[in-house]
Order: structure tokens, then sequence, then C-alpha cells
């Protein structure tokens, strides 16, 4: 990830409870918020598979940018390394979807960079 001011990638994740089999990726902002950008694949109506990119907010989690600590607000506050090995299963339906793209998977840091311009 290009390094994009007041935002720090916090960590990614292979295997989730979201609605996806890639890879989740999660980040904290300097406001306090916790986001994540997810793909997920959906057909055209010739069939061809295609990727769409939802960018959401976390809103069961905040992160402490200067500390580095991550806090999921239903549980203790943690260390973000132990947060990795929580069970994340509110995690989909605690989610405010921001927004989502239809574009390739090669066009993912472009997304990751205007998702958050906003």
């Amino acid at each position: 990830m290009t390094e994009i001011k007041g935002v720090q990638k916090l960590y990614e994740a292979k295997q989730t409870n979201l609605p996806t089999n890639q890879t989740a990726h999660y980040y904290g902002r300097a406001d306090g918020n916790v986001y994540v950008i997810y793909g997920t694949e959906y057909h055209t109506q010739t069939g061809k598979g295609k990727t769409k990119y939802i960018f959401a907010r976390l809103n069961h989690c905040s992160y402490n940018f200067k500390g580095e600590v991550f806090k999921n607000n239903e549980l203790l506050e943690r260390e973000l390394a132990g947060y990795r090995e929580l069970d994340d299963q509110d995690t989909y339906k605690n989610l405010e979807v921001i927004e989502t793209r239809k574009v390739s998977k090669e066009l993912f840091p472009q997304i990751e960079q205007d998702f958050f311009k906003s």
C-alpha cells in the first residue's frame, strides 16, 4: 500500500466471516475509526466473473492511531496482535458500507487510495 496520510494498514485476513473468499484488508484511521476493504465476485450478464470492492466501517471497533491500540468496543482493549486471534463473527453485522466499486483486481491499489481520499 502506498502511504496514505492518517491511515494505517492494520492487517490482512485471508479467512474471515465476511461474505468473501478473498483477502480482507483492515485499516485504522486517525479519526479513530476502523475500516475494511474486501472484494467479492459477481457475474455479468454474459456470465463473466468480475470483482466488486466494498469499503466499510466497522462500527463495533475503534483504533488509537498514536498508541496503535485496536479496540473492539464490545470487548476489552487489546494490542493489535491480540485482536487477530479473536473470533470476528460479529464483524459482518456491524459493517456500515460506505462505497462499492466494480473494478478489476489489478486496480485494487488505486481503489485503496481512492476510498481514503474522502
